[in-house]
């Protein structure tokens, strides 16, 4: 059960990080998921699809495109 949480909580860590990298840099998506340990990019952006519903070049596209919808106010 310690080893459960100790995963889930390193998840999430990773994926909050996976987040901030993609909103504040430019980054490659293949460099953020080698950035944050994963071998493979299909493995970091599944992992990111199960926690937040969209590939990491989706949820990157969907937050620009809300920042510019406010920047045009």
């Amino acid at each position: 059960m310690l080893l459960e949480i100790q995963f889930q909580y390193l998840f999430d860590y990773r994926m909050r990080l996976a987040v901030l990298y993609l909103l504040d840099s430019d980054m490659a998506i293949n460099d953020i998921g080698i950035k944050l340990g994963y071998d493979y990019q299909s493995h970091f952006c599944t992992a990111f699809k199960r926690k937040y519903g969209v590939s990491p070049i989706e949820y990157r596209a969907m937050q620009h495109a809300q920042d510019a919808k406010h920047e045009d106010v």
